[in-house]
């Protein structure tokens, strides 16, 4: 029977992961945590001004929700923060609801958020974990290339110095551009064609322009840190005319319960379940590939809890709505990170940030907000993008050639793990069945060659799934007691294996 603490890690994963903590895993986290916080202060400024809520809130956003994920969460690298597309339909939920509340945009975010929390929470409740196994690659794709085209035509207003009217449609949008053309500020036009053509330089030319750092030094991701930089000094010596930032309260965010008005909750339910279901999938596509990465899994149900608390906290903390951000995971996976220990420390950043580094935003030009946008959702659109392209093009390859064991997928060998496993441990099966397809499954071992490869890949270290061990052998012996008893490793399964 497992212990009270292992129950316990169950739901806190954060406990096992502290039980087998080593300290060479600490430098690697706190540099981590650092890029990462580099990337997210600007990226939440950006993200708040989407979401037409004041910069500060994109600031909460990074705060407290991150600090409740990687409590709670099950993938060890997944960053939970602002994201743009949740930003976009909060934008277009206040807008529609601001009227008939009193402009209260900040008021109707927060609640939000909160019916954001409770509504993961509640699928949590009903086990909807896998829910997001049943949206294909082409409707998430089709999905982010829709939000990803009105991300951009709402940022250009801000790249030209036109107002495009926050949270409007896009033919509103689109229009007030074309009416804006006239008036447009050619410094707003340079700024932000510049900040683009930078951040894509750094991004992808880091290698190239400073050879001796590589082009996987963590200063080819904080792009957005240097270019918000540069322009902030840039706008404060020559005085630019350009619309800013402005003042931003400093200080940590105070705790408070989010505005209850029954009509209020009514009519922010459907949008707030939307929004739901949207984060969930985002953050759960977004774990689900950082973990088979690291040949690690997440647990879906868990998920739903970590991002609904992650939710609620926000609520909580006077910030929006959050997701699972696949820019700055991927960024934190790649600076090396290990735990979730790399998130504490991002938190801790920003909160430092919040504390005594907000006067220094004042001058932040809002063009260069809207490249920072603009250059993050270009990259989940190429992601995704990819993943698709990736999907067909394995899809069609099985269908036109055999699959080598060298080159089969992760996912081909896992399917095949768990289909056996589940004949296995069928319930309403006898035992002489389950006896008989042993047998059959290890006469048949050589169509499980991807695990040799498998083997090659990962080192000697590597073993097969114990539920193989115990219940595959080369003579199985028809004994109960010798079927409950795990067999020592056979002759042949260190040649096969």
């Amino acid at each position: 029977m497992p212990s009270r603490t292992a129950r316990l890690a169950t739901y806190i994963p954060l406990l096992a992961i502290a039980r087998d903590y080593r300290s060479d895993d600490l430098p690697h986290d706190l540099m981590a945590g650092l890029v990462v916080a580099v990337v997210a202060v600007p990226q939440g400024l950006a993200y708040a001004y989407l979401a037409g809520l004041p910069p500060e809130a994109g600031l909460y956003a990074s705060l407290a929700p991150l600090v409740v994920y990687a409590v709670l969460g099950s993938s060890r690298q997944m960053v939970v923060g602002p994201v743009a597309i949740a930003a976009l339909m909060v934008a277009a939920t206040v807008s529609d609801h601001a009227p008939a509340y009193s402009e209260r945009y900040a008021d109707i975010a927060i609640v939000l958020s909160a019916q954001v929390g409770v509504f993961l929470l509640l699928l949590r409740l009903a086990r909807l974990g896998g829910l997001a196994r049943l949206l294909s690659h082409p409707v998430i794709g089709g999905f982010v290339n829709a939000a990803a085209i009105l991300i951009l035509v709402s940022q250009l207003g801000a790249m030209i110095g036109v107002s495009a009217g926050q949270g409007a449609n896009l033919g509103a949008q689109t229009a007030a551009l074309v009416q804006g053309l006239p008036g447009l500020n050619p410094v707003a036009v340079a700024v932000g064609v510049a900040s683009l053509g930078l951040l894509w330089a750094v991004r992808r030319h880091t290698a190239t322009l400073l050879p001796k750092l590589g082009g996987g030094h963590p200063i080819s991701r904080a792009g957005p840190m240097i270019v918000a930089v540069g322009a902030t000094v840039a706008t404060a010596l020559f005085g630019l005319q350009l619309d800013t930032v402005g003042a931003v309260p400093a200080g940590l965010p105070g705790l408070g319960a989010p505005l209850f008005e029954l009509a209020l909750w009514r009519d922010l339910a459907p949008n707030a379940a939307l929004i739901a279901l949207v984060a969930f999938v985002e953050s759960y596509s977004v774990g689900k590939t950082l973990a088979a990465r690291e040949l690690r899994r997440i647990n879906g149900n868990q998920e739903l809890i970590a991002l609904g608390a992650a939710n609620v906290a926000a609520a909580l903390s006077g910030a929006y709505p959050v997701a699972g951000s696949f820019g700055r995971s991927s960024i934190n996976r790649a600076v090396g990170a290990r735990t979730p220990v790399s998130a504490l420390v991002c938190a801790a950043a920003v909160a430092a940030t919040l504390l005594w580094l907000t006067p220094l935003f004042t001058h932040l030009p809002k063009a260069v907000l809207a490249a920072i946008v603009i250059a993050a959702v270009w990259n989940c659109w190429t992601f995704v993008r990819s993943a698709t392209t990736g999907a067909s093009t394995a899809r069609t390859r099985r269908r036109t050639s055999p699959p080598s064991p060298a080159s089969s997928s992760w996912a081909w060998k896992a399917g095949c793990s768990w289909a056996l496993r589940y004949l296995l441990r069928c319930c309403c099966a006898p035992q002489a069945i389950r006896t008989s397809l042993c047998s059959a499954a290890w006469a048949r071992r050589r169509t499980f060659a991807t695990w040799r490869a498998t083997k090659r890949e990962l080192g000697r270290n590597w073993s097969p799934p114990a539920w193989t061990r115990a219940c595959i052998s080369p003579t199985p012996s028809r004994s109960k007691r010798a079927l409950r008893r795990p067999p020592a490793t056979p002759r042949c399964a260190t040649s096969c294996w």
